[in-house]
């Protein structure tokens, strides 16, 4: 499994518009001699950048998925482009991918690898800079239609994701802040879920383009005030 986190915001210490990403990199890898033998690994890449300002985050079959986004990148895609057109384009880019869509329809789906984005990325104002954060989600089981996620949203093993989002997401949270919430979200669930594992990947986007950011400095590790919290269902997130 994984776990997948999109958040947007106005930073209020400069009105600036953003959009934090993050992910775990664990995976899970059949032997091709012993297929029933499921092997985790701590390396796979979940989050891609498509244009300077625009990303996608992979659940599901890495393999379709991974082929999805390279073949994807291959076509005519640039930097002025706004976030809700080339998650358009990447819709019907999976659709057509998918071999003999005309059958494809939910009764058949089980067919076909599941596979699951996020595309998020930023949208040009009428003054044409991108400041308009955007969040989209598509897969397989959805016949690839987007639907537009207004705040947030996680996907994949949310129990802790969703409980942190819900009760200290707020649009006018710092950026720094919100990449906190995020990382500190998934460091939690890798903590008490082993389907969730291995560095955790964040990155923002702001009008100035997309950033990798090192994790490491946005989430607190465990003590043992810590493990009473989670005990005692009492999960906390105070920004540092």
């Amino acid at each position: 499994m994984t776990l997948l986190i999109a958040l947007r915001g106005i930073d209020p210490t400069n009105e600036e518009s953003y959009i934090i990403l993050g992910c775990d990199s664990r995976g899970v890898s059949e032997q091709e001699d012993a297929p029933t033998t499921r092997i985790q690994i701590n390396k796979f890449r979940k989050a891609f950048p498509i244009t300077k300002y625009s990303a996608v985050l992979i659940a599901g079959d890495a393999g379709k998925g991974l082929y999805l986004i390279d073949e994807f990148k291959k076509e005519r895609i640039s930097d002025s482009q706004d976030t809700t057109d080339l998650a358009k384009m990447f819709s019907s880019f999976c659709k057509n991918q998918f071999r003999m869509i005309d059958t494809y329809t939910l009764s058949t789906s089980s067919a076909f690898p599941n596979v699951g984005f996020i595309f998020a990325g930023m949208n040009r104002n009428r003054k044409k800079s991108f400041c308009e954060p955007k969040i989209y989600l598509l897969g397989s089981e959805g016949l690839f239609s987007l639907s537009l996620k207004e705040n947030f949203h996680a996907e994949g093993m949310t129990l802790i994701a969703n409980y942190f989002l819900e009760k200290y997401y707020k649009e006018n949270l710092k950026i720094n802040d919100a990449c906190q919430l995020v990382a500190q979200a998934i460091y939690d669930t890798q903590r008490l879920n082993g389907n969730v594992g291995g560095p955790i990947n964040l990155l923002r986007i702001v009008p100035s383009g997309l950033q990798f950011i090192d994790a490491d400095d946005f989430y607190t590790e465990w003590d043992e005030a810590r493990i009473e919290e989670i005990v005692r269902g009492q999960l906390s997130f105070t920004p540092k």
